[in-house]
C-alpha cells in the first residue's frame, strides 16, 4: 500500500469517481490450434475507482482510500485501450 502525505487525506476524499471500460489483452498456457478464435480475441474490462491521476497516455484509478491518506488497489489504464468513460461523481 502506497503511503501519501497526511495533507493528502482531504484531497483524496474529493477525487472524482469514474467507470472506465477498456480493452485488455490476455494470455493462456493452454495448447490451442493456430487458427482458433481465442488467440485473436481481446476482452473488455470495467474498472471503477477514484481517479488519482490522468495524463495524455494513461488514467490511474484507486479502489481504496483511508482516512489517514493511504491508498490501495491501484490500476493504470492506457488511454489507447479505453472504449468508454463514465463520471460517477465529479471532483469536489
Amino acid at each position: 500500500m502506497e503511503k501519501l502525505d497526511l495533507s493528502e487525506a482531504e484531497r483524496l476524499t474529493r477525487l472524482p469517481i469514474e467507470e472506465v471500460v477498456w480493452e485488455d489483452h490476455f494470455s493462456t498456457d493452454d495448447w490451442l490450434s493456430h487458427d482458433t478464435e481465442e488467440v485473436l480475441n481481446t476482452i473488455l474490462v470495467t474498472s471503477v475507482g477514484y481517479r488519482l491521476k490522468e495524463t495524455r497516455a494513461k488514467i490511474v484509478l484507486i479502489q481504496h482510500r483511508t482516512t489517514n491518506a493511504q491508498i490501495g488497489g491501484t490500476i493504470t489504464i492506457l488511454k489507447k485501450t479505453v472504449k468508454s468513460r463514465t463520471i460517477i461523481r465529479e471532483a469536489q
